[in-house]
């Protein structure tokens, strides 16, 4: 059995209705590219972040860090 998997990047501010997530437009989204001028991110930590951390590409990678401890 394949699985195939397609992902679309939308134009900032553009939704896909109807969708999964229901029939209406959605009154918030994210997912924005990281190179997109509407990118924004704020991110707050219980504890110390790397110093290294600068841009939102660089997060995935925390986050899969993180994981991998607890497991």
């Amino acid at each position: 059995m394949h699985n195939l998997v397609v992902r679309t990047l939308m134009n900032s501010g553009v939704q896909i209705v109807p969708s999964f997530m229901g029939g209406k437009r959605v009154a918030g989204i994210h997912g924005f590219h990281p190179r997109d001028a509407d990118s924004n991110a704020t991110l707050l930590s219980n504890r110390p972040l790397p110093a290294e951390l600068r841009r939102i590409h660089q997060i995935h990678g925390l986050m899969a860090r993180e994981v991998a401890e607890v497991r």
